[in-house]
């Protein structure tokens, strides 16, 4: 029997230690992919990866969609960037396994973008706090809302 790993540091594969593991709607792992994609962007602006954020987006919502919801993911990702003190850490979208497990920054967006869909008048406040490091959250929940009802739009339009 073959004993040789198939994967990870032994087999010259990555290491992807940690990460929560979250299960997530198909809708969920589309913005979660459409933020790592633009985070990327950010790290490493060569790379051009806003682009597939957008593709990944029209592909997962549609054309018509894709695009709302990629801005909405971008302006609560900069709302997030600019109060906090520290780098958001992000798992690589590319990485096969990294990209199955959740960043403690990737999860707490996932929760507060979950709380504003399911009750937009209660928002994660304390989610908010940690991704904001204690800095003033107003602009997170708002941009956090505003996917929400993006995405709640995309789910009545797909119903009717």
């Amino acid at each position: 029997m073959d004993e040789t790993p198939k994967d990870g540091p032994a087999a010259g594969g990555p290491s992807c230690d940690g990460g929560a593991a979250m299960l997530l709607a198909r809708d969920e792992q589309a913005v979660l992919q459409v933020l790592r994609y633009l985070c990327l962007t950010y790290a490493r602006p060569q790379a051009h990866s806003w682009e597939q954020a957008l593709v990944l987006a029209a592909d997962a919502f549609g054309p018509a969609v894709g695009g709302e919801v990629a801005v909405a993911v971008m302006q609560l990702m900069r709302a997030i960037r600019v109060t906090r003190r520290t780098t958001f850490r992000f798992r690589d979208p590319h990485c096969p396994c990294c990209r199955s497990r959740l960043s403690e920054a990737e999860a707490k967006v996932i929760t507060l973008v979950r709380a504003a869909r399911k009750d937009p008048a209660r928002p994660a406040r304390v989610d908010a706090l940690i991704l904001t490091e204690g800095a003033p959250t107003a602009a997170v929940l708002a941009e956090a809302e505003r996917l929400a009802a993006v995405l709640d739009r995309r789910l009545i339009a797909r119903a009717a």
